[in-house]
């Protein structure tokens, strides 16, 4: 553009490009468009060195010219597993760039140099360091945590640098949850867990959780005001089945369907005396990882119900669509191109979710429908929509449109209103069943058709429903 001074020449950026440290990372934040048709982003580098314009292509629906998107983290190759019950004395974590074996998952560690460096090595961080922009470290000083321990729960490469980084979270679910993030992996070091010794308690019916190595992972003791040891309990078999599948140790799922009448632990129990202790065989509940979500979430399938009247929704191009696609695929749905943006951002939102990570069965568990409708429409709240509706623009944001026709699209159920599989390894994605309510054909009317009023994500700053008019952005996005 004329008058503009060179902030870094072609050089400079090309050695930038091949940088391998993540500091070197760029965000693109603003867009404008010259009365030529050309666009520029305005970026800045996230250690903030370098910030100016860049020449973008010429059209806001996807990077061109000097400008290109990458995810700046990257699953990690597959490993060769190891027994998940290999000693953890065996384990090294120096180095290793690969995913983690299964014994390096069920293992436990400790911060091996708990500190205030921010290298990576002495806290956690709430992503990969220099991964997302303006994002650090969940505490600066980590020595209140150092003689914590900590499970793995996520794994992944920072692309530029190639190193391996795991998600942790601190077994002192107390005092621990602010330490959980992002870490080296090989800031870590494996710690040996010993084993505890369950106590019986004469007056107590005692209950004891173990794996498949016999290892006791949890108890649970039954007792009664008037309970001495040898007396019969008088809750019933069925309720007191029911208190110890509410009291299996975090983390773990009962092994085998001990409420039915024929299974050997109800034999047992229709026995038991206080004082007495039984075995419950439980096994380790899966979870599944940021990844695993997202490959889930890139396979959902966009669908409409009762678009009849409304030909902006009812074509063979808007349902049985990856929903992925159908956001990306019209720039002019949201203003200035920021489909991708708010696509981003509800992805993100989703595969971070603690209720969907958190299943059973080998990773390939299921949820509620309840569950999963709101682990999505929270995922659009995110977006700055306070009901998690989609709006949708049928004008061309600017580009000539009248901004009198928006669409707010609700997820009104997923699959077939039972419960949800989450597999990642499913040949097809889970189908999603929107409502589209077009305010009865009259749309949303801005306060000043002149200027967009969408917000970031073409989302935000608007009324719903559309009782009154939506409030107009002071100024252009």
């Amino acid at each position: 553009m004329k008058g503009a001074k060179t902030v870094a020449t072609k050089s400079t950026l090309a050695a930038i490009k091949d940088s391998k440290q993540g500091q070197k990372n760029w965000r693109a934040y603003r867009v404008a468009t010259t009365n030529r048709g050309s666009v520029y982003y305005k970026v800045v580098s996230f250690d903030k060195t370098y910030r100016g314009w860049i020449y973008g292509g010429k059209s806001t629906a996807s990077f061109a010219g000097g400008i290109a998107q990458y995810s700046t983290t990257t699953a990690p190759a597959a490993a060769a597993n190891t027994s998940s019950s290999a000693s953890s004395a065996s384990i090294n974590t120096q180095g290793q760039t690969t995913a983690l074996t299964d014994a390096q998952k069920n293992a436990t560690y400790k911060i091996t140099k708990a500190g205030t460096a921010n290298d990576g090595t002495a806290t956690t961080y709430t992503y990969p360091a220099w991964t997302e922009y303006r994002k650090g470290r969940t505490v600066t000083d980590a020595t209140p945590y150092a003689n914590d321990t900590f499970k793995v729960v996520d794994a992944t490469t920072r692309t530029r640098e190639g190193d391996l980084w795991v998600k942790v979270q601190d077994t002192n679910a107390t005092n621990g949850q602010k330490i959980n993030g992002w870490i080296l992996y090989s800031a870590l070091s494996p710690v040996s867990e010993t084993p505890t010794t369950p106590t019986t308690d004469s007056k107590s019916l005692n209950i004891n959780y173990t794996d498949a190595t016999g290892k006791v992972v949890g108890t649970y003791k039954y007792t009664e005001a008037n309970a001495v040891q040898g007396s019969t309990p008088e809750i019933s078999v069925a309720n007191l089945i029911r208190n110890i599948k509410g009291n299996v140790p975090s983390g773990y799922t009962i092994t085998n369907n001990i409420d039915q009448s024929t299974s050997a632990l109800y034999g047992q129990l229709s026995l038991a005396k206080f004082g007495q202790s039984f075995t419950v065989p439980v096994s380790a509940s899966q979870t599944l990882t940021a990844s695993q979500l997202e490959t889930i979430f890139n396979k959902l399938v966009i669908n409409f119900e009762g678009t009849s009247t409304n030909p902006a929704f009812s074509g063979a191009a808007n349902n049985n669509t990856p929903f992925s696609t159908w956001l990306t695929a019209d720039a002019t749905r949201f203003a200035n191109g920021k489909s991708q943006q708010y696509l981003d951002a509800v992805r993100n939102s989703f595969k971070n979710n603690a209720t969907l990570q958190a299943v059973a069965n080998n990773g390939n568990g299921t949820v509620t429908q309840a569950q999963f409708v709101k682990a999505l429409t929270d995922a659009f709240k995110t977006t700055g929509v306070t009901d998690g509706a989609i709006l949708v623009a049928h004008d061309n944001n600017g580009k000539g449109g009248n901004f009198n026709t928006v669409d707010a699209l609700s997820l009104d159920y997923a699959g077939t209103r039972s419960t949800i599989t989450l597999d990642p390894n499913a040949a097809t994605g889970i189908n999603l069943y929107f409502a589209v309510d077009n305010n009865g054909g009259n749309g949303f009317a801005a306060t000043n058709p002149t200027i967009t009023f969408h917000g970031d994500y073409g989302q935000n700053n608007w009324t719903y429903p559309a009782s009154t008019p939506v409030q107009a952005n002071t100024t252009q996005k």
